[in-house]
């Protein structure tokens, strides 16, 4: 019990410093005092009682660090072995709870972990893996907290009688008894994220639950009542603080086959899917004769009626109607991306108001909003809006991203962390190989100068990008099995408490804007995203990130209430849909000395496709370029899977690039008030190119050139690529405390920098 309590005295502490005005502290003091009157008194932390405890959860999950541990991982679906027992990845959890053990030495008190659902079958559940798993956890522990991820995918069995149900790809069979043939084979090849590699070609074509079954949520949501029910009324109840929702390829709420590069593996062109977008449809246009006219196609019924092939929805590079999806013959290209994305919110909805009901409130987040990895539209993740205002979820995560991810990059997430950080929590996934990882090789730091590097840049990016939490992760089991990788977790354990005490404010001049709703009026494009080698706007953000000064991250619906006087650069990356008059509202709300960087055929869509929208947002003509006017040149390494542009030449430009056949790549034109606009027609600005432009539009580089910074009012972190003997420059003079070396520099206004490669910096800020 004394642990406890010091445990909420830090929280405590934590919240007080960022809570504003003395009746919000008195409050929130007053939250937390019956939290430790509820502990105390044996009771669950999240059921409903008249103290109402729901909120102070959500601060504990808001800021304390936590630890993904291997106890409990269990193969997806859930299955039991040839003996009747629950199937998991480790029989032997002996290596993982040492390295439990080893985080909770140095202040970790939340847990976090995949738990097995216990629905092993059509009306069979089994909760000896669930029970197995809170003891190894929990029992004996009675400091530890807990936050269970719970997926929902069905049983083997459940598919093979509800073949109508299952998601079925591109290449499967339509009718119910070739589904049914293939959901029998699942039991051998289906694994975590899908078909296994070793699986015949004709065989992978089925997947498990279509995301639209009414039936899988009903039956799923029974199980997840009777296993919260289990959780809640059991032991550790008053310890498990909150639930992450889960199903989909790896519980990531994606739908199946969008990690595939092989398109005919894409979907869901199920029994059940093609009945409930054709309802939606009706529903979206009113009638089916609506409908008929939207999409041009005048016969059109539900025995006709069918989802848009994957090949319908790729970009064929042909011409920038078609990428763009101008004409009703696209239409039903865009409105199924919306679809499955709204399906995807309601169904992760559904399950967050099960859980809310029967826990009594506790918090409940889930995986979503992957826009730098999403690869194709219709993986589920655009419907951002819906679960940020939803009553049922309180947080959002992904994993880490996995491009440019290694020391001497700047790493970064899946989703816009700041965005959804404005009206939820977000918790990021720091699934980092360290140098002792001996099961994977991809993404590694190759000894403990690099694992520390990318260590520290992880807590620095979260620090700085609004306080948001996180989660150390053990994924492959061994990662942490090293004394002097733990004495780094101890130290970083410190300086999260430390910084957090002093409240967060944004110093980042530079703003990057990616916009989620542009997805879906564009053919998809591995050009633009692409998950595994990143893509026109994964590169764009790690080049940002490069030039030696910190970087903001927001939606560009973000842009209409955001304040924007701090940004004297705002670079926009796929910005080519506008609703009526939304970029008529932002543009009053930019600086006019505000310089701005477009890409492509930004506001090409205003909403409705036109060559001269793309003027009238960004000062520029452009129009078609030959399809392989980029070859030979050296910029990005992307694919060109999208119809290439150039601009039109004008007397008021300024030509920065041109394409090897001498047409206007990028180019410049100023206003009356001193701010610019950039449009590069092709993506060709890299990381020294944009801190020129950053230096004159007059932001504050901290660092030179290919080092990320990550930094607030309270800290600054450097990260160089390349080995760099220079100065790091503050803004004002200031106390600096380098927390790696141990290094103070009072009253400053530079510091030397002289660092290797792949090197870390951390200094707290002081007055």
């Amino acid at each position: 019990m004394k642990q406890t309590i010091c445990f909420y005295s830090r929280i405590i502490q934590t919240s007080m410093n960022n809570s504003l005005g003395i009746i919000k502290r008195i409050c929130f003091l007053l939250g937390v005092s019956v939290l430790l009157l509820i502990s105390s008194c044996n009771l669950s932390v999240g059921q409903k009682t008249k103290y109402g405890s729901s909120s102070d959860l959500l601060k504990i999950i808001a800021s304390e660090p936590m630890f993904w541990s291997r106890i409990g991982f269990t193969q997806d679906p859930t299955r039991l072995d040839t003996t009747g027992k629950p199937l998991f990845y480790d029989r032997n959890f002996s290596q993982t709870i040492k390295t439990n053990d080893a985080f909770e030495r140095v202040g970790v008190k939340i847990y976090t972990g995949i738990l097995h659902n216990g629905w092993i079958g059509v009306d069979k559940y089994d909760y000896r893996a669930v029970d197995m798993t809170l003891d190894s956890l929990l029992k004996g522990q009675p400091d530890r907290f807990y936050v269970p991820r719970i997926k929902l995918n069905v049983p083997i069995e459940w598919a093979n009688e509800n073949p109508e149900e299952l998601f079925v790809c591109f290449n499967g069979p339509r009718d119910k008894e070739g589904i049914a043939r293939l959901s029998n084979k699942m039991s051998k090849w289906f694994t975590t994220d899908g078909w296994s590699e070793n699986t015949a070609d004709d065989e992978g074509r089925v997947g498990l639950q279509s995301f639209t079954s009414q039936k899988w949520k009903k039956d799923a949501g029974e199980a997840l009542v009777r296993l919260l029910k289990h959780l809640e009324t059991g032991p550790y109840a008053k310890r498990i603080i909150a639930y992450h929702i889960a199903f989909g390829a790896c519980g990531e709420s994606t739908l199946w086959g969008t990690w595939d590069r092989k398109t005919e593996l894409k979907g869901d062109f199920g029994i059940n899917h093609r009945r409930v977008f054709y309802d939606w449809c009706i529903r979206r246009y009113g009638s089916l004769e609506k409908l008929r006219k939207v999409w041009g196609e005048p016969d059109l019924s539900f025995d006709n009626f069918g989802v848009p092939s994957p090949y319908k929805m790729k970009s064929e590079n042909t011409t920038l109607e078609a990428f763009f999806r101008a004409g009703k013959q696209n239409q039903s290209c865009t409105d199924y991306s919306i679809f499955t994305s709204q399906m995807t919110a309601d169904a992760i909805e559904y399950f967050g108001k099960i859980t809310k009901e029967t826990t009594g409130g506790k918090p409940v987040g889930s995986f979503y909003g992957y826009l730098f990895t999403q690869n194709i539209a219709h993986a589920g993740h655009l419907a951002i809006d819906q679960l940020l205002n939803s009553p049922y979820i309180d947080f959002l995560s992904s994993p880490k991203r996995y491009y440019r991810c290694e020391a001497g990059w700047p790493g970064g997430e899946q989703t816009p962390s700041l965005s959804i950080g404005r009206k939820k929590i977000w918790i990021d996934e720091l699934d980092n190989r360290t140098h002792t990882n001996s099961r994977n090789n991809g993404w590694i730091s190759h000894n403990m100068d690099e694992t520390r590097t990318v260590l520290w840049r992880e807590i620095a990016k979260n620090l700085s990008n609004r306080n948001q939490n996180f989660w150390w992760m053990d994924l492959a089991g061994g990662w942490f099995d090293n004394d002097t990788i733990m004495n780094e977790i101890s130290k970083l354990y410190r300086i999260n408490g430390l910084v957090r005490k002093k409240k967060w404010e944004s110093v980042s001049e530079i703003l990057y804007v990616v916009d989620d709703k542009s997805f879906t009026v564009m053919s998809d494009s591995y050009g633009f995203v692409n998950g595994n080698s990143g893509g026109v706007i994964n590169e764009l953000e790690a080049e940002l990130k490069l030039t030696g000064t910190p970087v903001d991250t927001y939606r560009l619906c973000d842009l209409e209430d955001l304040p924007l006087s701090q940004y004297k650069l705002i670079v926009f990356a796929n910005a080519f849909l506008f609703g009526e008059g939304q970029w008529e509202r932002i543009r009053k709300r930019i600086p006019e000395t505000s310089t701005l960087i477009w890409h492509y055929a930004a506001g090409i869509r205003k909403p409705d496709f036109a060559w001269s929208n793309v003027h009238k947002v960004t000062g520029f003509t452009v129009e078609p370029c030959p399809a392989r006017a980029a070859d030979g040149y050296s910029g990005y390494d992307i694919v060109n899977d999208f119809p290439l542009i150039r601009i039109v030449p004008a007397p008021e430009q300024t030509v920065l690039d041109r394409y090897p056949d001498g047409s206007i790549m990028t180019a410049m034109i100023h206003n009356s008030s001193g701010g610019k606009s950039i449009l590069c027609a092709y993506p060709s600005l890299k990381a020294g190119r944009l801190r020129e432009i950053a230096s004159i539009a007059g932001c504050h580089m901290y660092a030179p050139v290919n080092c990320t910074v990550y930094a607030d009012n309270r800290f600054i972190s450097v990260f160089p690529k390349v080995e760099i003997h220079d100065i790091l420059k503050m803004e004002k003079q200031c106390t600096l405390e380098e927390q790696i070396t141990g290094t103070r520099h009072v009253k400053v206004n530079e510091v030397p920098l002289d660092m290797p490669k792949k090197s870390a910096a951390f200094y707290l800020i002081s007055d």
